[in-house]
């Protein structure tokens, strides 16, 4: 093989390379949904108890209690929008697995 032909051959595998790099970057999924809201879920318990001073007048009071439920969760997966209740808040970005699905576990 003559100088000009290796030359020729070694351009054409760094555009075929470099070809296939762009097309990648293009042509790839998403990884997160972005998180647009997080709205906190929460519940008020009341539980009544009996208080009666000396002279036994009761009286009746109620404690509150807030338990949390989870979160009212507003994505977007490129132009597409959509809602999910979670156990605990997602932070700015949920992942999506390799068919681009909400991924909901914390598999370690």
């Amino acid at each position: 093989m003559n100088k000009s032909m290796l030359v020729g051959m070694g351009f054409s595998v760094v555009a075929i390379f470099g070809i296939a790099v762009v097309a990648g970057l293009f042509n790839r999924s998403p990884q997160f949904a972005q998180v647009l809201s997080a709205i906190p879920i929460k519940e008020t318990l009341k539980t009544a108890r009996q208080t009666c001073s000396t002279g036994q007048i009761c009286q009746t009071i109620y404690d509150k209690q807030e338990r949390m439920l989870g979160y009212n969760v507003t994505y977007k997966i490129g132009d597409q929008q959509g809602k999910i209740r979670m156990e605990s808040d997602p932070g700015i970005r949920i992942p999506l697995d390799n068919n681009g699905r909400l991924v909901l576990s914390n598999k370690a």
